[in-house]
């Protein structure tokens, strides 16, 4: 998401990742890799790194032949990023913020650069076939006001000065976007990552305060490790509150969270000290 990063912070946009959608009328949520936030669009992207060849079977199904010649058939990605849209607009309407049927947009992005497309994938306009191709179809429709002297003409012509933005009030939609859960990530000593639900939702503090978890985007933990030098140092936690502002306190050694990883369903504990 780098790609977009810089035309995202130079819009004044706002980019989620990895959203947990309450699903409609079953249990569960979805899941959503991107989603674009622009004054004219809710932008949601869906990110697939098949191999091999792929094209559409025209029954709502994508057949993939991989390298290796097994042949696996997918459901239209398509479909279901317009049907993870569906649950954000009713999210959002839950939460009393209506946004026009027209202002959302979904796409696939077909990350693989090796990958083959067929006509009937490339011929479908929410196709993104490429990661190269990403921004500049960022550029060039994310602002639909960015149209040149003939589209300013059009719009004149048409009796409008300007094209008013779709999303009444983006602040408010940022806030509301904002409390989905996303998936955490705990970062051992050693370089691996563990992605899932942290179930704890507090660490303890040396001075009786507590981190509460949604009380701080993320936690850096400061853990002595030298044989040496170790015994001259303590466990301390440095985080930014939801208005910027970083603190730093010691920790209470000895203490762990707990953690469902992602595609499990058994707790993990995981001690400070690992992180």
């Amino acid at each position: 998401f780098s790609i977009i990063g810089k035309i995202i912070q130079k819009n004044g946009w706002f980019l989620f990742t990895e959203l947990r959608v309450p699903k409609i009328g079953r249990t569960g949520k979805h899941e959503i890799d991107a989603l674009v936030v622009t004054p004219w669009w809710l932008w949601a992207f869906e990110i697939k790194n098949w191999g091999g060849h792929i094209d559409g079977l025209g029954d709502g199904r994508w057949v993939q032949t991989t390298s290796q010649g097994e042949t696996r058939h997918h459901p239209d990605p398509v479909e279901s990023v317009s049907e993870k849209l569906h649950a954000v607009q009713r999210y959002l309407s839950d939460h009393h913020f209506s946004v026009p049927e027209d202002a959302f947009r979904a796409s696939v992005v077909l990350a693989n650069p090796r990958l083959r497309i067929g006509v009937q994938v490339r011929a479908d306009a929410s196709i993104v076939p490429s990661l190269a191709e990403l921004g500049p179809l960022l550029r060039h429709q994310g602002n639909p006001n960015r149209r040149g002297i003939w589209g300013w003409l059009l719009r004149v012509i048409a009796g409008r000065s300007g094209m008013p933005p779709r999303i009444p009030d983006l602040s408010t939609a940022r806030h509301i976007l904002d409390r989905l859960p996303t998936w955490d990530r705990v970062y051992l000593h050693g370089g691996r990552v563990l992605k899932g639900d942290i179930l704890a939702d507090e660490i303890p503090l040396g001075d009786s305060r507590r981190i509460v978890r949604r009380e701080a985007r993320s936690v850096r933990l400061r853990v002595p490790r030298s044989y040496v030098w170790g015994w001259f140092q303590t466990l301390r936690a440095g985080w930014s509150d939801w208005e910027g502002v970083r603190q730093n306190a010691e920790v209470r050694a000895g203490n762990q969270i707990t953690m469902i990883p992602a595609g499990q369903g058994e707790k993990v504990a995981i001690p400070l000290e690992h992180i």
